[in-house]
Order: C-alpha cells, then structure tokens, then sequence
C-alpha cells in the first residue's frame, strides 16, 4: 500500500504512525483522516518551475519535441537553473495537485531503454536486406505500363519499354506514380520497405514494438491556487529571526527519536551548532500545518509523539487556516504554541512577533 507524499509528490509507504515518503523521508498523517494540508516546498527545482508558472500570464505551457530533451518548455526553461529536471518537477507538481495536465502531442521512443533518440533504416521486405535505393516511378497513360523513371530514359527522350512510344508531356503521355524502392540484394522492387529503427543505445525495433511516450500540457490546478502559495512559503525571513541572535538554526531540519523514527521540520533552532551536534534537543522546533480547512487532531498526535520522543519542550504550530476546536484544545493542553492567520501573509508577521517575544524570554531565563 502506498501513499502520495504532501511534501515532495514523491512515493510514500506505511511506516508506524503514519507514512514515511521514499524521496525525501518526510513521515506525516494518514490520508484516511481527510486532513489535507501541505509543507512549504523544499525541492529547489519543483519550486523554480512552479514560481515560473505561477508569475507568468500563460494560460497554460505546452511541450515542443527537442531531439536532445525529447521535449522543452520554453516558457519555463527561461526562469529555471537546470532544464534537464523540469519535466520530473512538473511531474512530481502534478502528483501534488499543484497541477493539471493533458495530452498534446507525443514521441516514439524504444520499448527497452525509453530513449526518443532514434535513427530510421529501411529494410527489403523480401530478404531483409539494407541495400535499398529510392527511386521515381512513372506510368505510361496509354499503354498502361509502369516503371522506374530511369528504366523509360533513353539518351534525353523518355520512351515506354514495352510499347516503345514516346512519351512527350507530363499528365498527356504519362504521369508521375511517386517514389518505390530497388533492392539491389534480391532485385525485388517495393513501395513500402520495412521500417527499423534504431535507438542511441544500440537497441532495434519495428513498427509495431516501439514504445509512444506522451507530451503533456501543463496547467497551475485553479482548484489550489491557495496551496500553491502555501507550497511556495518562504521560511527564510523567519530562520533570520534566530540568526540574527547568534542561534543555530537548521531547515529543514531532520531529527530522529529514540526509537529510530526520523521526523522533519520546517526549521528547528538550538542555542548553538555544538548543542545540535553532540545529539542535544532543540531549544523550538516549528511545525507549519497549511490546508483548506480547519485542520484536526491526527497531526496534533504525530506532532506530540515526535516532540516527546525527541525531548522537546517548545514546539510552535503555524496554522493555515487554522486547527479545529478539538485540535486546538489537545494542542493548548500539550503546551503547543499555536498561531493561526488566513493568509501566509498575515500570518508571517505573527510570527515574527512570536519568535522575538520568545528570543526576549530565552534572555530573561539566561
């Protein structure tokens, strides 16, 4: 049984409380619950393409094949640092929900290795043999006879082989038939070879073993425009809160329990680089819980099973739109801090009046 990661897209398995992601081992809640919320993207490529779409006016981006890439999205190529990972990171935004797609157009690529680098090489039907010419093909309207143009060439006349006349105008004495193929192996002649092809890799195939690979287009989910703007959170303006005072901060930050289990957090701070190295808890960690709709208890449990697990007294919630009433109460009494806006705007400056209120309590305890 496998789950969707809310943090990367990426494929997540069972794993004690919750589920663990296989990608980058983020462990969150069961999607049973119908708590669907989402972290601030970490994944720098899958963030650049979606600011790319986001702050673009298109309505949507649409694949155009490139012999080197298979296929490129000029629109975001332009705004993005490593063009070979835009199609995985629209991929993987899809898998989130960021966004929608549809078929376009498609390539043929090789049934073994998926490459779309081929090569074309016609083959004889009757002996399989390479050594194939093609040539033009005319037909003598009166007689009826039909050959290779170069079989009715005689010095710079065309006469027709089987009943000698002369043939004088296109369309009146004889027309044209288009192009057949001399094979020059068994002297059969063929209008329609055998097509091989050939991969980059070495691997051949035939007509009816290649594989079709599909170009999708690209649409930002209208439905999500709200957790597109959750996924793009900027934490760093926050992690400059503790910084700028001298603590260490790590984000995201991965911490693992006594038990082995690894939890990860947007950010977590210790007083010092040493604390966090010689396997001391943080002094805060924050957890950033963003959905549609009030959010419930499922996350307050795995958030309580980690931070006790892990030793940690303070642990903030930045909550989107915000925790129910049963999550905030359970919450309240584990001495959770919690702070809710409407906005990611609004809610960063809560934060920061938070984290420097509790920077002034850390120096009054000192």
């Amino acid at each position: 049984m496998a789950n969707t990661c809310p943090r990367c897209g990426g494929r997540a398995k069972k794993h004690e409380n919750g589920w663990k992601c296989e990608n980058c081992g983020y462990i969150f809640h069961d999607e049973t619950t119908g708590e669907n919320y989402y972290k601030p993207m970490k994944k720098t490529d899958s963030k650049e393409v979606l600011v790319a779409m986001r702050d673009s006016n298109l309505s949507d981006y649409r694949p155009i094949a490139n012999f080197e890439h298979g296929a490129h999205y000029p629109e975001i190529e332009m705004h993005v640092r490593d063009n070979d990972a835009i199609e995985d990171s629209l991929k993987s935004l899809e898998k989130s929900g960021a966004l929608i797609s549809e078929i376009w157009d498609n390539l043929v690529v090789c049934p073994v290795c998926e490459s779309h680098k081929l090569f074309i090489q016609l083959r004889c039907p009757n002996c399989g043999s390479g050594k194939l010419r093609k040539k033009s093909m005319i037909q003598h309207m009166s007689c009826g006879h039909y050959d290779f143009e170069e079989e009715f060439v005689k010095g710079d006349k065309l006469v027709c082989p089987k009943c000698g006349k002369l043939l004088k105008a296109l369309g009146v004495d004889y027309r044209r038939l288009g192009y057949a193929y001399k094979c020059y192996n068994c002297g059969a002649n063929t209008p329609t070879p055998t097509i091989k092809y050939v991969c980059i890799n070495g691997h051949e195939f035939h007509n009816d073993e290649f594989g079709l690979k599909e170009l999708r287009l690209y649409k930002l989910n209208p439905k999500k425009k709200l957790m597109i703007e959750e996924l793009l959170f900027n934490v760093k303006p926050l992690i400059d809160t503790f910084t700028i005072h001298g603590l260490y901060v790590e984000a995201p930050a991965k911490l693992y329990s006594s038990s082995g289990i690894q939890f990860e957090f947007p950010f977590a701070v210790w007083s010092n680089e040493n604390d966090r190295k010689v396997g001391k808890p943080p002094i805060i960690v924050v957890e950033i819980l963003i959905s549609d709709k009030p959010i419930g208890v499922e996350s307050i449990f795995i958030l309580r099973a980690g931070s006790m697990d892990l030793g940690i007294k303070n642990v903030v919630i930045l909550a989107v739109p915000d925790l129910d009433e049963t999550a905030r109460a359970l919450a309240s009494s584990y001495g959770m801090h919690i702070l809710k806006a409407g906005s990611l705007d609004m809610l960063e400056k809560k934060i920061k009046d938070f984290l420097e209120n509790f920077l002034n309590s850390l120096k009054g305890s000192n």
